[in-house]
């Protein structure tokens, strides 16, 4: 996940996008999002720039510290 290489592509155009969009509430929130995508490519195959990895790494980390309070 922190290589870029999750198999899940980012939007194009992410900002024009986002730009009016709704707000994500959480990062649980967005990760489910990126849950219901389709993988584009196995993971580890091929290199796709943006947080999806990074965003997806954060919200284990959020889990595994729940489940230890």
């Amino acid at each position: 996940m922190l290589s870029h290489m999750t198999g899940i592509a980012d939007d194009k155009n992410i900002l024009k996008k986002n730009t009016g969009a709704k707000k994500i509430a959480s990062l649980e929130e967005e990760v489910n999002g990126f849950a219901a995508r389709i993988s584009v490519l196995n993971a580890g195959t091929d290199f796709w720039y943006g947080n999806i990895g990074l965003n997806i790494a954060g919200r284990v980390l959020e889990v595994i510290k729940q489940e230890k309070i």
